[in-house]
This record gives C-alpha cells, sequence and structure tokens, in this order.
C-alpha cells in the first residue's frame, strides 16, 4: 500500500480494493485531446479536414475539446501542419474545463459586460492551454497571463504566437503581486501550482513519491493565492480555482482558508446515489457567512476511473454585489455602504506577502525584453508593406515591438503600462530589420479585408518559407482551413 492510497481510504472512505482501483486509472496513459482554435478555423471545417485526413475525432462535453485518435502517426500530433498552423491545441480534458465553466457561469449573468473590454487574469498560465482559451471565449476582452517562472515563459510565449490571439498582453511577477490592484479583474483564473498527483498519467513516480509533507508546503501558496484571486476580483465578477490534485488540502481546505475566521465546514456529498459512491460530488459549506461576498457556484473533482481524464479539482466563485450574506441556509442582504463589518469582532489578517511596487526590470538593463509601442517611423514601415502587397489596411488597433518582433493588439497596453511591466504584446505578426518587415502567418488575421488577396493551397513543406526575400505575398490554404499570410512562390 502506498501513502497515497492510505490517504484516499482514510480521507474519503475508500475501501483499499477501490483505492488501488483508482490509482491504477491515475497511472494509466491518456489518448490524445486536442481543443479547437475557432479564430482560425470552424468547427465544422476542421470536423470535415480531420475526417479527410483520416482522423478520428470523438466529441467531449465541451464542444471545442475532441478525444483523437490518428491511423497513421509516422508524424508527431505536434509536428504536424495543423497544429504549427495554431488550429489546434493540444489541451488534456480534466484540464480544459476552468475556462469552459467560468464561460458556462458567465453567460448566464446577463448583467455581466466581460465581452464588452474586461480584462481578465490567468495568473499562473504557462504553458498557455487556458490563456488561449480564454482568450478564444471572450475575444472582446483583453487576457493578461501572468506567469513567474521564466524557464516556463519561452514555452508560453511559442504557444501564444503558434494560436495567434490578438487580446493577450503577458506579464512575469509573483501573482501575490497583484493584490496591489483590488478589485481590477473582471474575471481570474487561478489553476494553482500544485503537487501535480492528477498527472500521474504521465509518470506515475508522483503517486509512488507521494506525501503530505509536500502537499502543506505548496498549500500555503495556494491559499495565498486563492486570497489574492478573491481580493482583485470586481463585485459581480468571477473567480476559477483549479489544480490538478485530488486531495482535500490543495482544494476545499484552500477554499476554505478564505472563512476560516468562521470557522467554516466544508464537506462533499453525492449528486447520484449511484453504484459507486464516487460519482458526481459537490461541495457544500454550512455554518458560515461569506466574507468577502464570493458565491461559490460550482464545483467538481474529476476522478479519473470514472471520468478516465487526469485527476482534477476545479471550482467556480462569483463575487456578489450589494453585500450578501448567507447564515446557516438563510438568506440576507445589505446595501453596500462603507467598509463591511462581521459580527465576528476578530478581522483575517492577510498571508500573503505585499509588494509596494513592481520589480522594475528596466532597473536591471532589460529594456529590450518589455513591450514597447512601435515609433511612427516602424508603423509606417508595416503599413507600407501591407498597403504595396496586400492592397488593404491594417483593422483597428495598436502595434508593439519586443526587440525587433512586432506584435498586434486590439487593446492599447499603454494606460495599464503604468502598472505592469508586458514582456509579450499579443500577436506576433512579423519582424522589421534594417527598415523592412517581414510578416508572420498571422498578420492575415489584423487586416481589414482579404477577400482580394490572392490565394493558393500549400503543403506542409511550404508552411516552414523556405523561400529567401520573396517578393510577392497571398493568403496560404491547406486542405479545408487557412494558414496565413506565404510567399506566392
Amino acid at each position: 500500500m502506498s501513502r497515497f492510497s492510505d490517504y484516499l481510504q482514510a480521507t474519503f472512505e475508500f475501501s483499499a480494493p477501490e483505492a488501488e482501483e483508482i490509482i491504477a486509472a491515475m497511472k494509466q496513459p491518456l489518448g490524445k485531446s486536442i481543443r479547437v482554435n475557432t479564430r482560425k478555423i470552424a468547427l465544422e471545417d476542421f470536423q470535415t479536414h480531420a475526417q479527410e485526413q483520416g482522423w478520428e475525432l470523438t466529441p467531449t462535453d465541451i464542444p471545442e475539446v475532441f478525444l483523437i485518435d490518428r491511423e497513421d502517426t509516422s508524424i508527431a500530433l505536434g509536428n504536424t501542419l495543423e497544429h504549427q498552423a495554431g488550429w489546434f491545441y493540444i489541451q488534456e480534458v480534466a484540464a480544459a474545463h476552468p475556462p469552459h465553466l467560468l464561460r458556462e457561469q458567465i453567460m448566464k449573468n446577463e448583467k455581466w459586460k466581460v465581452n464588452n473590454g474586461g480584462i481578465l487574469l490567468d495568473m499562473c498560465a504557462a504553458p498557455g492551454g487556458k490563456t488561449t482559451q480564454l482568450a478564444d471565449y471572450f475575444p472582446d476582452s483583453l487576457v493578461i497571463a501572468n506567469e513567474v517562472n521564466r524557464t516556463r515563459t519561452p514555452q508560453l510565449f511559442d504557444n501564444l504566437d503558434r494560436m495567434g490571439y490578438d487580446n493577450i498582453a503577458v506579464v512575469s511577477c509573483d501573482g501575490r503581486f497583484f493584490q496591489n490592484f483590488p478589485e481590477f479583474f473582471d474575471a481570474v483564473l487561478l489553476d494553482a501550482p500544485c503537487s501535480g498527483e492528477g498527472t500521474a498519467f504521465r509518470d506515475g513516480a508522483v503517486i509512488d513519491h507521494w506525501h503530505e509533507k509536500n502537499i502543506d508546503r505548496i498549500a500555503k501558496l495556494q491559499k495565498q493565492l486563492m486570497e489574492t484571486a478573491e481580493t482583485v476580483v470586481k463585485p459581480e465578477g468571477f473567480l476559477s480555482y483549479s489544480t490538478c490534485t485530488l486531495n482535500k488540502e490543495e482544494n476545499e481546505k484552500v477554499i476554505q482558508s478564505l472563512y476560516s475566521w468562521e470557522k467554516a465546514k466544508v464537506k462533499e456529498k453525492q449528486r447520484n446515489d449511484k453504484k459507486t459512491k464516487i460519482d458526481n460530488w459537490e461541495l457544500i459549506i454550512e455554518d458560515w457567512i461569506w466574507q468577502k461576498n464570493m458565491h461559490m457556484l460550482f464545483s467538481k473533482r474529476f476522478w479519473p476511473h470514472i471520468e478516465h481524464t487526469g485527476g482534477f479539482f476545479a471550482s467556480i466563485f462569483q463575487k456578489k454585489s450589494p453585500k450578501t450574506l448567507f447564515v446557516k441556509g438563510e438568506k440576507k442582504s445589505e446595501e453596500n455602504k462603507g467598509d463591511f463589518v462581521s459580527e465576528n469582532p476578530q478581522s483575517r489578517t492577510s498571508t500573503a506577502p505585499f509588494w509596494r511596487s513592481y520589480p522594475i526590470l528596466a532597473a536591471k538593463g532589460q529594456q529590450k525584453l518589455i513591450v514597447n509601442p512601435v515609433t511612427k517611423g516602424e508603423r509606417e514601415i508595416v503599413e507600407r508593406f501591407i498597403s504595396k502587397n496586400l492592397k488593404t489596411k491594417l483593422k483597428p488597433g495598436f502595434l508593439f515591438i519586443i526587440r525587433d518582433g512586432v506584435y498586434f493588439n486590439q487593446r492599447n497596453l499603454g494606460p495599464l503600462a503604468q502598472h505592469f511591466y508586458f514582456v509579450h504584446g499579443g500577436m506576433r505578426i512579423g519582424t522589421i530589420k534594417n527598415n523592412s518587415f517581414t510578416p508572420t502567418h498571422h498578420l492575415l488575421w489584423c487586416l481589414t479585408e482579404t477577400s482580394n488577396i490572392p490565394q493558393r493551397q500549400i503543403t506542409r513543406e511550404e508552411f516552414e518559407w523556405k523561400v529567401k526575400n520573396p517578393e510577392k505575398w497571398c493568403v496560404g490554404r491547406y486542405g479545408r482551413g487557412i494558414v496565413g499570410i506565404v510567399p506566392t512562390e
């Protein structure tokens, strides 16, 4: 018996055979699953294209996410043209649920105006699956993606550049820094750093070496990040909290920490009384007052041997306003006048460190790593190329530059630059060298009119742009979809 088996039996009251069944399912390798980038190709077109390629797609409960099975695997899925062109993101099904569940809850709220230009925060963004999912679901909003680990930001940048969204900007700081900005974001997604036991399908060692002492250390950080997330979301805004774990210390007890001064009791109950007692659980919080008006809308633990996914936990909250009190099942409301005073005189103190200022990258001589607006001359170089070679114009938006890379964003990052140092500015549309602009495929999605640009079918080899100094450009097509701007020859 392993420590994790003992934990499952003691915490969830499973028998020894049930615990071993769960662990065996957790270590079972999962099939591939993908999320289609609907900004680049319609679902119907992708499904038809996949069928023509001999790919078998199995729908999931998320419309854009499919299980995929390919007869010919001589080319790795990540090396296919479809993947390199940003038509899909390889993403585990359970991990794709937090943005999907967040979207479901937001769409139920008619008064919430995120689609009219809200600001969303992904607190722990790398490698970028959930970030790009948010950008896809909320195309008129700005998604600020934060990743504190600088060794992971290159992978995040690569995925953002490949998928091609013009409503993402990246910062790199400790997530707890954001509590400097209370009630700043319309929605926050916190896929917290965790012990990772739910990823045993990749490496079973995470279960073999599982220990509660390791969980206690990471849970402290999770509570601080959760407290920060709850602080920075606006009234009527939404918060998603998730981990790729099953244990309660990193899930229920992190949630409970927000209400610990009211002696909150968090427990699980069955939604359906089926043969197994571990199917479809939900969280119930009893005998408490919501201190900061966070109303739990949804929660679920993904059991691998039931869901056939990785082990995962997801929950969605909404910050209520005016102040809403729930006391032992009774609901009362009071006007939001001044500071909220609890009946309990003991106030909850912050557990997260508080910074007065962001660690300025420029002070370390790293100005070239920071997003800057293009100069008038640089913008003229880009616009001249588009006018001459494509006979069209840029759509309304803003251009930024990092080193020689040119980025397009539908939102002006300038006003936010006084708060954040952005290290990635949106959709990478090209480079400027020696006063000459060379486009990337993504330039196509930043143009006002594209119907008059010549089109041609390309091969996988041509997608790599082997042509040096091309003189003419066109729209490249591959099968049922479009890959972007490519050389004519």
